[in-house]
């Protein structure tokens, strides 16, 4: 089975290369205050984020899941569910 979103080795390096140190800590502060905000029982659909986001939204997801043991992914990676 294929990943509806794959995340490389190099993920974060590549972000901070396109985005910079700033714009990759703001939009950490951003993916995290979304996360933050999720519901219980409810999922955020990580497709509906823009193509060229997706990678180090995944990536961000995966670092928001170690301190936040609620969460996970879907079997593809399309989704960030809080299981809370």
């Amino acid at each position: 089975m294929g990943y509806a979103v794959k995340l490389e080795w190099d993920w974060e390096e590549c972000a901070i290369f396109n985005l910079g140190e700033e714009g990759f800590a703001d939009y950490k502060k951003r993916v995290y205050a979304a996360l933050d905000r999720l519901q219980s029982n409810k999922y955020y659909d990580i497709l509906s984020v823009p193509i060229y986001r997706r990678e180090t939204f995944l990536g961000l997801c995966f670092e928001y899941m170690k301190e936040h043991t609620g969460y996970e992914l879907s079997t593809d990676r399309s989704k960030i569910f809080n299981k809370n």
